[in-house]
């Protein structure tokens, strides 16, 4: 095992040897000699922000394609000013999924990677991905550099996704753990929002989608800066027998020096869970088999009933459903603008569920959460669906958007939140990074395979079919969620394991 460094507590400080390579042999850190009570709320926060501006990046990225595809697609002939590259729907599909594949792959390795770097040095390393990724994309010149900028920011979206959640569970106390994590989705929905009101500002614009994509450098180069200023999460400082530095992270968290007994349970999780389990160690061990298949089945699900096709493609349909042009092609016309600012006020009601799911989810629970959330999305998908078998009409593009508001309100305080709640929740530690790198990984499988078919199975069997399948896997979710998805709702990151072993839930009940 080779030597670790120690951080010096203050100004600057050394990171652990193992995370030079990813984020640079030097690092800021906040100093802990400073007054622990009256700066715990505003460090728990200051985490909690830079934290969540990956899945604010996440969601800005899922935004800001939907408006900006409208222009890449176009043909130079019919509007010279938007600079389009003339698409094709499987163009756009592969333009789309690029991203999506490269998400699956760095979601694969962000596990391995969090284990043997810590959670800090890879959410920065995200940040970078990010940074080059949008710099393409704003100069591209042709669908080629298109993919590959959608790749590159495929891969940091992958790393994020995983690393940011469960860094923040780590850090978080018990009773406020679901509305922190929580957050993460309510910065990947406040991103969606603030894409689409950057979609509709750069419309405008010569070109503009090159700054629509390339924007988002401005995000992840703050969420860099800012990690330079935080700690790594005190439980993997223990993890690599780094006791001194996870006690003083833990009180300047916790805002006091008595953290005691919080540590004796982290040690005895990681008494319990001395190494990392191997993948294969991981499908022969009953309770997290029992764990991993809720947490990879509500990341399917999230995916299936259709959430980020609607946000990929919400523009598209709008236009579909009557609004903007009539002929469909983009003109140097401001009726044309009508579908992006459209999507603005869709994604804004899935901010406001998600708002609302960050305060719920510690008051209600998990399971009446998703439950009611799920219930309400089915609902909106089959309206939406019958809206587009009505005639070309006011109701028609009436109720085409007032379905598409209900079903992104009703996801944003359940079907969004929870999945990602429950998977930084469920796993024993020995085994939370790779399986919470497999869930995430499930998780755009699930996006690549919707997201990526959602135009061609459209044109094969009908906008509104499409939309009613969503709505029947959305059926079958909600009655599997109903029977086999226990709450976890005010319970320790310790106590949650005992739900899915069944032999320490035994000797529990015995003692």
């Amino acid at each position: 095992m080779s030597k670790k460094e120690e951080i010096k507590i203050g100004i600057t400080s050394t990171i652990p040897k193992q995370g030079s390579h990813i984020a640079g042999e030097h690092a800021r850190l906040i100093d802990f000699s400073d007054h622990h009570r009256s700066s715990s709320t505003k460090f728990i926060i200051l985490i909690t922000i830079f934290g969540s501006i990956g899945g604010a990046l996440f969601g800005y990225d899922t935004g800001v394609i939907s408006g900006a595809m409208i222009l890449i697609a176009s043909q130079k002939s019919v509007c010279e000013k938007y600079g389009g590259f003339g698409l094709s729907h499987i163009q756009q599909e592969v333009v789309v999924d690029a991203t999506v594949g490269g998400a699956i792959i760095g979601s694969i390795f962000s596990g391995w990677f969090c284990d043997r770097y810590g959670r800090r040095p890879v959410i920065m390393f995200g940040s970078f991905l990010f940074t080059i990724g949008s710099f393409i994309l704003g100069i591209s010149n042709g669908i080629n550099m298109l993919i590959i900028g959608r790749l590159i920011v495929g891969l940091a979206i992958g790393f994020s996704s995983h690393a940011t959640p469960l860094y923040i569970a780590e850090v978080s106390p018990s009773h406020i753990r679901g509305k922190l994590v929580s957050s993460f989705n309510a910065f990947i929905v406040a991103g969606q929002v603030f894409a689409a009101l950057i979609d509709g500002g750069f419309f405008y614009v010569k070109e503009g989608w090159r700054y629509m994509l390339g924007f988002a450098a401005i995000l992840s180069i703050t969420q860099y800066y800012g990690f330079l200023y935080l700690p790594e999460s005190p439980r993997w400082m223990l993890k690599v027998n780094r006791e001194q530095d996870a006690t003083k992270i833990l009180q300047k968290i916790r805002g006091t020096d008595n953290v005691q007994v919080e540590l004796n349970e982290m040690q005895e999780s990681l008494i319990q869970n001395q190494s990392a389990m191997s993948i294969s160690q991981i499908f022969h061990s009953p309770e997290t088999i029992k764990a991993l298949r809720i947490g990879c089945g509500l990341m399917m699900l999230q995916q299936s009933v259709g959430i980020n096709t609607v946000m990929y493609y919400s523009a598209t349909i709008l236009e579909l459903a009557g609004f903007g042009h009539p002929s469909g092609e983009i003109c140097c016309c401001e009726k044309d603008s009508i579908p992006i600012w459209l999507a603005a006020v869709t994604a804004f009601s899935q901010f406001i569920g998600c708002i609302s799911g960050m305060f719920l989810s510690d008051k209600y629970g998990r399971r009446p959460l998703i439950c009611g959330s799920l219930f309400g999305v089915i609902v909106f998908l089959i309206l939406l669906g019958a809206s587009f078998k009505l005639p070309q009409s006011s109701l028609r593009n009436t109720l085409s958007l007032l379905s598409l508001i209900g079903y992104l309100l009703c996801f944003g305080f359940g079907m969004s939140p929870v999945p990602w709640v429950m998977n930084s929740e469920i796993y024993p530690l020995r085994a939370r990074s790779a399986c919470a790198s497999i869930a995430v990984g499930t998780n755009w499988l699930s996006n690549f395979i919707i997201s990526g078919t959602f135009l061609s199975v459209a044109d094969s069997i009908g906008i509104s079919e499409t939309f009613w399948i969503f709505a029947s896997i959305g059926i079958v979710g909600w009655l599997w969620i109903y029977f086999k998805m226990p709450e976890t709702f005010g319970k320790s990151l310790e106590e949650i394991e005992l739900l899915f072993d069944s032999e320490k839930k035994s000797t529990s009940r015995a003692l």
